[in-house]
């Protein structure tokens, strides 16, 4: 296991899921809904 992980993972999966989901949003555009809504 790579050691950012180790430290990341007292952080809590939540807010780990959450740091890579942020990139991720960035790149896919929101879903039309997303805009309308």
């Amino acid at each position: 296991m790579r050691p950012e992980l180790i430290f990341y993972k007292p952080v809590g999966a939540r807010s780990l899921k959450r740091s890579l989901a942020v990139p991720t949003d960035s790149i896919n555009p929101p879903p039309p809904h997303d805009i309308t809504g």
